[in-house]
């Protein structure tokens, strides 16, 4: 097992251990969380990225998932749903590494993007999509422990 994938596993387990109600279930999910950051002597930093890819992959999922339930997405943000699956298609094989960093970029973009909306919307001119995305990444950053990537 890589560094990388070892982080993830720990991702999971400590989002194992937080949502479980049986207090044994969450302790052991724990305790092999931290077996597994002894072993590999991973960093605060190895961790955070692994965090950060699987919150770009749930990231990814919910906006397919978005997209997918509102048909009715105007033609002027996607040409078509096939353009709109494949770039969620790339994003999803792209590399670990590569999730963790454009986890980072993909925040200032969606907070940009956000603060540009909210002053268009008090002109009459947002879209609730914006809106919507930024939720998502909330909601998404919230259940991986992430304020801010």
């Amino acid at each position: 097992m890589t560094k990388q994938e070892a982080a993830e596993k720990v991702a999971k387990l400590v989002r194992l251990a937080r949502a479980n109600t049986n207090p044994h279930e969450a302790s052991t999910a724990r305790a092999q969380a931290k077996k597994i950051v002894d072993e590999h002597k991973l960093t605060l930093e190895e961790l955070s990225a692994g965090k950060k890819a699987q919150a770009f992959d749930e990231l990814v999922a919910a906006i397919r998932k978005t997209i997918s339930d509102k048909p009715e997405m105007p033609a002027s943000l996607f040409n078509t749903s096939n353009i709109v699956s494949g770039i969620l298609s790339k994003l999803e094989t792209m590399s670990k590494e590569s999730k963790s960093k454009k986890l980072d970029e993909a925040y200032k973009l969606v907070e940009t993007a956000s603060l540009f909306n909210g002053a268009l919307s008090s002109l009459g001119f947002g879209t609730p999509l914006i809106k919507n995305i930024k939720k998502i990444f909330d909601d998404v950053l919230a259940n991986h422990d992430l304020t801010h990537p």
